[in-house]
């Protein structure tokens, strides 16, 4: 049961080796839907069947979208009910009831290396740095990194950027406003930030930085929920955006 749109996914890196697997025959209906699981996969069945919305709702459908696919441990071939999602419903006989499937080629990946690298500033990153991102896969899903992984910068990010950016004198240079790093490095660095306020004891938002050293091939990004050092962390991909790297 080979999808009539694979074609499309040829050179695609995150679906290089499901492609060519599938095309050699190799592996089962199952296996090939979790092998997709990274995208939206169109299912047709037989006859009309129920499939879970959430935990409280259902329907009938002889044609579904499902988010993806996943191997659980009790009940084996499973669907979430979110993009991404680990926790489902089997599937059960369902699958038998399978008469055609295909991957949906969403507006999320990135066609190729010159796509992607179109995204970044170089002000801001290195060309090396960029490749290693591409060949490398993001920490939160797994995947080649996506569209929907770079962050538009909100309001205090570009209050920080512009503030950033009165010291910032290139990767690899070092300006009036770099200063030694604590723990004794042979590097400076420079830095803005954005402090939350406080209302009557209690600290609203995020404190936002920007951070670069001298010997850095990249500019950080933070966005930490005041007082605990936990939050949300990328790279400066441009002015206007961040690539999210992780949550912690």
């Amino acid at each position: 049961m080979i999808p009539a749109n694979l074609p499309l996914f040829v050179g695609l890196p995150d679906y290089a080796d499901p492609v060519e697997k599938i095309l050699k025959g190799e592996g089962s209906l199952e296996e090939h839907l979790t092998w997709f699981s990274g995208c939206k996969i169109r299912v047709w069945f037989s006859c009309p069947v129920q499939v879970r919305l959430n935990r409280y709702h259902s329907k009938m459908v002889a044609v579904h979208d499902f988010m993806g696919f996943f191997k659980g441990q009790t009940y084996g071939l499973c669907y979430p009910v979110k993009k991404h999602g680990r926790v489902g419903y089997p599937m059960g006989d369902l699958t038998s009831k399978i008469i055609k499937w295909e991957p949906v080629l969403g507006q999320d990946e990135f066609r190729n290396y010159d796509q992607f690298k179109a995204k970044f500033d170089l002000k801001f990153i290195t060309e090396s740095e960029i490749q290693k991102l591409w060949d490398g896969k993001s920490g939160q899903h797994g995947g080649k990194y996506r569209l929907s992984d770079f962050r538009r910068l909100g309001p205090k990010g570009q209050y920080v950027l512009k503030a950033f950016l009165d010291d910032f004198k290139g990767l690899g240079k070092v300006g009036p406003a770099y200063r030694d790093t604590p723990t004794g490095g042979n590097y400076k660095v420079v830095s803005a930030h954005y402090s939350s306020p406080s209302r009557c004891g209690s600290t609203f938002g995020r404190d936002i930085t920007i951070s670069c050293n001298s010997c850095s091939s990249h500019v950080y990004y933070s966005s930490e929920y005041p007082g605990c050092g936990n939050g949300r962390y990328g790279l400066l991909v441009n002015k206007k955006e961040f690539l999210w790297l992780e949550d912690d």
